[in-house]
């Protein structure tokens, strides 16, 4: 069941009809039963296997609480099996044209059946788990002793397939406390579904469908000149945010209707001015989680080693690791793996000339030294997106081509600049605001021109019945 789809606006219309007819203390128990319902209409398999992870951290929290003398032997032992669990299916796609193939030559007619039980939003769900135990072992969370309320953590169904990645110190709270859905919630909720369906259904779907064939398929550069090629590379950075933003902003809103916030996940990342700003407004659940329990880790170790500053270790190691890490979250591949190294250097960079060449804040700086620093950002971020949507077959032959001028420039993709350009609109108002919902404060006939423009776009995108996967939901 898509999340832009006439069948899930009635789902979650009869979820939340239910919903607010129940009593408090059923409220959770439904909610658990719906989330698995939408679960299971994407595969029986996945609802298995995640109430297999359920139960066992559950289990395993409740021994780090309990047994304090070896808390951290049962948080090693969670953490390991989290993650033992994550790699099998990461690297299944790495082994699986070798396993079909062996399946093929015994006859074995299902050419890849181990792909069934591989869940949608596993590696969200895993590293909730993580930080979950990792809290527990640190008392900045009690052990959940409810299993409906630690299983909805997990399972509930806005977040399930792509997270926010949810704490589960600020998610737990709300599942025991009271819920009001009264107007300003309501008004937050609907302007944030509208946000989300724009950017989904209006812009980013909108972009990919020019740019795919150009873009995703190596075999076709040679019909591109250099300059398309780049302006598809912008293009394809545009789709990634407004597909990703607006599957955040969907979700976020749809929570609200059941009176539960969820987390910010994206903040007008291409107006970053360095790479730390960067990933502080680009996914920022994921980038949150990494920085306290991979990049605050590891340099705590380091500065026990040694507290200079300047130890190059203390530098450089850290935001290496950490974009790694974050790649291979992805996905486990060689592609993945050099555009967390691509991240990494940036960062580590940044921190390098930080150290030996301090300067003033990047706020306290020249307007036109931002707006450099922001072009520098962007360019280097959109290239990094080349290894993140593809082979890295397919990125020299990208590369190679877009540092080819020989070929005339014949075509551009201009008439997506009808979509790209209020995109980049939508993105400077948000900026300039640095509020998402800048538009609730407009007079009251703009936000009704607003809407109803909004309005007629997603329904006419809506009725053409042609709306794509959101891309995160691959990870």
């Amino acid at each position: 069941m898509s999340l832009v789809s006439w069948e899930f606006a009635l789902f979650v219309v009869g979820a939340l009809a239910v919903y607010f007819l129940l009593p408090r203390q059923l409220q959770n128990a439904w909610l658990l039963i719906v989330s698995y319902g939408f679960y299971i209409t994407l595969g029986w398999s996945f609802a298995v296997t995640l109430a297999v992870v359920t139960l066992a951290n559950f289990w395993i929290a409740q021994q780090i609480e309990a047994r304090r003398g070896t808390r951290n032997l049962w948080l090693r032992a969670g953490i390991v099996a989290n993650l033992a669990l994550l790699l099998v299916f990461k690297a299944f796609d790495i082994v699986s044209p070798g396993l079909s193939l062996a399946f093929n030559a015994i006859g074995f007619v299902p050419a890849d059946p181990l792909k069934l039980l591989l869940p949608i939003g596993l590696s969200f769900a895993i590293l909730q788990c993580v930080s979950y135990l990792v809290d527990v072992s640190r008392g900045q969370v009690a052990a959940s002793r409810s299993l409906i309320d630690f299983a909805l953590y997990l399972a509930y169904f806005p977040k399930l397939t792509s997270g926010p990645i949810e704490r589960a110190r600020t998610f737990l709270p709300q599942l025991a406390g009271p819920r009001q859905l009264d107007n300003a919630k309501l008004e937050r909720a609907a302007a944030l579904i509208v946000i989300g369906l724009v950017r989904k259904a209006v812009i980013a779907d909108a972009l990919i469908s020019v740019i795919s064939d150009g873009f995703v398929h190596h075999p076709l550069l040679a019909e591109e000149n250099a300059l398309s090629l780049a302006v598809q590379l912008a293009l394809y950075g545009l789709y990634l945010f407004n597909d990703f933003a607006g599957y955040s902003s969907l979700v976020r809103g749809i929570s609200l209707l059941f009176g539960i916030d969820l987390s910010p996940n994206f903040q007008t990342p291409y107006f970053a001015r360095s790479f730390a700003e960067f990933w502080n407004q680009w996914h920022m659940s994921l980038t949150g989680w990494l920085r306290d329990y991979i990049f605050l880790p590891v340099s705590r170790a380091l500065i026990r080693r040694n507290p200079n500053p300047r130890w190059l270790p203390n530098i450089l190691v850290p935001p290496l690791v950490t974009m790694i890490a974050s790649g291979l979250w992805h996905s486990a591949n060689l592609n993945m793996l050099v555009w967390g190294v691509l991240h990494g250097l940036f960062l580590a960079a940044e921190r390098l000339i930080a150290v030996f060449r301090p300067g003033l804040p990047v706020d306290k700086r020249p307007g036109w030294w931002q707006a450099l620093s922001t072009l520098i950002v962007v360019t280097l971020a959109l290239l990094a997106w080349l290894p993140f949507s593809g082979s890295l077959t397919m990125v020299e032959a990208y590369v190679r081509a877009m540092l080819d001028w020989s070929r005339p420039v014949d075509y551009l993709p201009w008439p997506i600049l009808w979509v790209a350009v209020p995109a980049l609109a939508l993105d400077w108002l948000q900026f300039r605001a640095k509020d998402e919902l800048v538009f609730l404060r407009w007079p009251l006939p703009a936000r009704a021109g607003a809407l109803a423009l909004a309005a007629i776009l997603i329904v006419m995108t809506l009725m053409q019945g042609q709306i794509k996967v959101f891309v995160y939901q691959a990870f």
